[in-house]
């Protein structure tokens, strides 16, 4: 795709901006969304992010954790819903809550 000579600047702006995470942005949760039966609350405050595709330091950064604990916390939730990885919860989290 080539790109309008006009617009390399803003184009080349976007690329190196940091991506924006969703964690708290309140267009992209759902105030009404019922917990997961059979997490921590604070697992519940986790899985929302990773289904959103944010990064173990995104998470740790926004709920202000270490990035060791946001790896704990998204393997102890794998290890209750008997997940494989980030993409199944994120699919998980998806459908239930359609």
């Amino acid at each position: 795709m080539l790109i309008p000579h006009e617009h390399h600047a803003a184009v080349v702006y976007d690329l190196i901006q940091p991506q924006h995470t969703a964690i708290g942005d309140p267009a992209l949760r759902d105030a009404d969304r019922e917990p997961i039966p059979g997490l921590s609350p604070r697992e519940n405050e986790v899985a929302e992010p990773v289904a959103q595709g944010c990064s173990n330091r995104e998470i740790a950064d926004a709920l202000l954790i270490s990035e060791g604990s946001a790896r704990s916390i998204i393997s102890s939730v794998l290890d209750k819903l008997d997940l494989r990885d980030r993409t199944q919860l994120a699919i998980f989290y998806w459908r239930r809550t359609r």
